[in-house]
């Protein structure tokens, strides 16, 4: 072997050369003899090292690959989840486990539910619990329920709080007490759902477990509609047709019922469905009647038929009076009944009292 640098003669894979001290570059090239590699040697062993490099580098993709295939193909999950996600839920994250809990429903959603919530995610254990109280993955048991609702309140879920408030107003799991419902209402309502804002005004509305306040309850309706909670925009519309909590103003309760009819129920829960359903109903029963906007029959039968697809028994019943006295329609009594009897028949109150007077 020679110096690179010199020319002079030093040991085979020497790292240095002994006469002039210079680095050598070429200790690792393949000998032929005494000699030093030619260029098509050097090359053919850096082609060969690069070839093993890419066999390397392509066997770690491959593997790689393989682990992304069985990790998303053996999580079920919503099409929003990621393999990052199903990766951490595989690892034992609680949170990635919750996550993929609410991209699916029933018992999938009910057994990520589960893992997430023995591991102390609050937000998990109030929705295990709503799992047992609504039957969704699981059999209904309100004081299971209670217990996961519990859980997630202490750990500082709101919804958890909301939930206890509601379990002690309904005496579902757990003797009913209004006060402690309200006093759990005041959590939530504190920390900001809007759920428990409303079930809070209701029970000033109604001096139920606290002192009756309708101007307390008021603001707490406007306060929740504010931050768009349909349910209180809709009571909220109710205390200015009435004036409960403020004064009368019919026009402000029209224009609110026709906000809450406005809203695309597609985008809602079901339960929001059902306000929206009601909003419609509402402003169809003030083109009825002529409160706060100018007496319509043609609009109120309009709106009463939009609420009655939606399947508001309340507008099936205005739509039955419509007919029954010709009112923005041609008279038609014999379907004005038939409509009563089927808000009747599906248990209506106000229809059953109107049939014996048909």
């Amino acid at each position: 072997m020679f110096c690179k640098n010199c020319g002079a003669k030093i040991a085979d894979k020497s790292a240095f050369c002994s006469i002039c001290g210079a680095k050598q570059d070429n200790i690792n090239l393949v000998k032929t003899g005494v000699n030093e590699s030619t260029d098509e040697e050097i090359y053919q062993e850096d082609l060969k090292k690069k070839k093993k490099r890419l066999l390397i580098l392509g066997a770690v993709i491959a593997i790689f690959a393989a682990g992304v295939f069985c990790v998303n193909n053996s999580i079920t999950a919503g099409p929003q989840i990621g393999f990052s996600t199903k990766l951490q839920a595989i690892l034992g994250d609680a949170e990635a486990e919750y996550k993929i809990a609410n991209s699916l429903h029933g018992a999938e959603k009910f057994m990520w539910l589960e893992k997430s919530a023995s591991k102390g995610h609050a937000d998990a254990q109030a929705e295990l619990g709503y799992c047992y109280y609504s039957g969704e993955g699981a059999v209904k048991d309100f004081k299971e329920a209670l217990k996961w609702f519990q859980r997630a309140a202490d750990n500082g879920s709101v919804y958890g709080q909301f939930r206890m408030g509601w379990a002690y107003s309904n005496g579902e799991g757990v003797a009913k007490d209004q006060k402690l419902a309200v006093s759990w209402y005041k959590k939530a309502a504190d920390n900001g759902n809007t759920a428990a804002m409303n079930n809070l005004a209701v029970c000033y509305a109604n001096g139920e477990g606290v002192a009756k306040d309708t101007k307390k309850s008021f603001d707490l309706y406007q306060e929740a509609s504010e931050k768009g909670n349909l349910l209180s925009t809709l009571n909220l519309a109710r205390a200015y047709e009435l004036g409960e909590g403020t004064n009368v103003d019919k026009k402000k309760a029209f224009e609110l019922y026709k906000k809450v009819a406005s809203k695309d129920s597609t985008l809602y829960s079901d339960e929001d469905k059902e306000y929206v359903a009601r909003g419609i109903y509402n402003v169809g029963k003030m083109y009825f009647w002529g409160n706060g906007v100018e007496k319509n029959y043609e609009e109120a039968v309009k709106y009463f038929n939009l609420a009655k697809n939606q399947g508001n028994m309340d507008a099936l019943c205005g739509l039955g009076i419509a007919y029954y006295f010709g009112q923005g329609v041609p008279v038609d009594r014999e379907q004005g009944k038939k409509l009563v009897r089927e808000a009747s028949e599906r248990g209506h109150a106000r229809a059953k009292s109107l049939l014996k007077l048909m």
